[in-house]
């Protein structure tokens, strides 16, 4: 499938700054940064939730795609090759390590029965949403390491099944697969909280 005429002009853009950066250019070196580097953030703190920890891979992801920039093939996407290298190495620290847990859902009730009645509507809806995103985090917490990347690679960053079949280093058909499993974990969880309009099938 072509890609649409703005995402094709991105990435001319980003094979020229990739160019100039392997030529020693460090202001491209940091234009390429700046560019992707939220994905990447994004991406990363959803996996592993603990802040310290998503710190430290996402400097040892382009610490490693800076050192092997000119090994970047050009027939894929750079945002899908450097999440490549974020995913590996949150997989690799997360056979090695224990993460912390977020929050627990009970203090952030605790803390909401708490203040709601001393705020203001706009203050109320503020802690709301922080109790949801909590319950979407401990959701996401309770999928195997695959169902949580395929949810967050499909229905965050919204990447098509080609794109995350090479982030995550498997068939299209097993992204669907790991879905479809995530959707029997998630239904009852999340199905008020997020609108999701395709699972997989």
């Amino acid at each position: 499938m072509a890609l649409p005429r703005k995402d094709t002009a991105l990435e001319l853009e980003d094979r020229l700054i990739i160019e100039a950066a392997i030529r020693g250019d460090r202001r491209a070196a940091h234009a390429l940064y700046e560019r992707h580097r939220e994905q990447v953030w994004r991406v990363v703190s959803r996996l592993v939730i603990d802040p310290e920890i998503t710190k430290e891979i996402c400097q040892e992801t382009w610490l490693k795609g800076f050192s092997s920039l000119a090994r970047f093939r050009a027939e894929s996407r750079f945002s899908t090759w450097i999440l490549r290298i974020a995913i590996n190495l949150t997989n690799s620290r997360m056979r090695w390590a224990k993460v912390r847990k977020h929050v627990s859902v009970e203090e952030a009730d605790e803390e909401g029965i708490a203040i709601l009645p001393t705020r203001s509507p706009t203050q109320i809806r503020s802690v709301e949403m922080k109790r949801e995103n909590f319950e979407v985090e401990k959701a996401l917490a309770g999928l195997s390491r695959k169902q949580r990347q395929a949810v967050i690679l499909r229905y965050f960053e919204e990447l098509p099944y080609s794109e995350m079949a090479r982030v995550m280093g498997c068939r299209e058909s097993s992204i669907r697969t790991h879905l479809k499993r995530a959707f029997r974990t998630l239904e009852g969880a999340l199905a008020d909280k997020i609108d999701i309009e395709e699972r997989g099938e």
